[in-house]
């Protein structure tokens, strides 16, 4: 038998028997084997993959590619290794313990729920080829059409995206990162609408300066302290600075970097 020229990915046969049965959309499968050729393609366990990377990957929406992820991860068909942190994204990899995928189950719950982001072939809402919100090259709705129409949909207002890129980098400076399940949608708008990214680094500094030398069990839970007990660490008013229109992380590089090297060591002090 000839073996097969060039390179090329070695996926476990459990795994790719696994997808073949797995009945998911194409933004899904986009999703996964985008990851599977950043991993099993370099003989990686896992590696960091943005929803932009996976979006210029694969040629595709990145609002639906936000959407096929957390469905993915909510199916445990993907494992987040670690979460994103203001200068990483979250590292991902395929779940190999295929058992405990919840395809079906996790599909049927939706469609119970009469949710429109029913993942099962065949719905509205999906992103294979020939649907209207396919971004797939020589879809009449193309990416930037796509954009307009997302973005027409979902009004005045902030990019869920950028709600959940502040408060991901908030929460990866904040000593105790308990309780992060507590804090609801509407909490984090909020946040990003009253409180700009630097009054809130400086309110999240202020805290673990107070705390300095107690033990974990009395530092509050992040589930409190972004609930509301940020307010008290906060500059006064008359110090806060307006929010820009467009943040530049790399304002803040050097402080969050200085922030994350003293939280390291204050762990490995214990």
């Amino acid at each position: 038998m000839k073996m097969i020229e060039g390179n090329y990915t070695k996926i476990p046969n459990k795994v790719l028997e696994a997808l073949i049965k797995a009945g998911l959309n194409a933004t899904q499968y986009r999703i996964l084997w985008t990851i599977i050729r950043y991993t099993y393609g370099f003989q990686r366990e896992d590696h960091k993959l943005s929803v932009s990377f996976i979006s210029e990957s694969t040629e595709s929406n990145p609002q639906a590619i936000k959407r096929g992820l957390k469905q993915l991860i909510e199916m445990d068909v993907i494992t987040v290794t670690k979460e994103a942190t203001f200068s990483s994204p979250r590292i991902m990899k395929i779940n190999e313990d295929i058992d405990t995928w919840c395809i079906k189950e996790y599909q049927e719950t939706e469609t119970d729920r009469g949710n429109s982001n029913d993942t099962s072939p065949g719905n509205s809402n999906d992103t294979s080829p020939g649907n209207s919100n396919d971004t797939l090259p020589g879809n009449s709705n193309d990416t930037q059409e796509t954009k307009k129409e997302i973005s027409k949909q979902r009004g005045p207002g902030p990019d869920p995206d950028e709600i959940e890129d502040y408060f991901n980098k908030i929460w990866s400076l904040y000593p105790n990162q308990i309780g992060k399940s507590n804090i609801t949608e509407d909490q984090k708008e909020k946040l990003y609408n009253e409180v700009p990214l630097n009054d809130m680094v400086k309110a999240i500094t202020k805290y673990k300066q107070e705390i300095q030398g107690r033990e974990p069990r009395f530092i509050k839970h992040g589930g409190n302290f972004f609930s509301g007990d940020y307010i008290d660490y906060l500059p006064p008013k008359g110090q806060t600075i307006p929010r820009p229109k467009e943040i530049k992380i790399l304002d803040y590089d050097d402080k969050i970097r200085q922030l994350q090297e003293e939280e390291e060591r204050r762990y490995q002090a214990r």
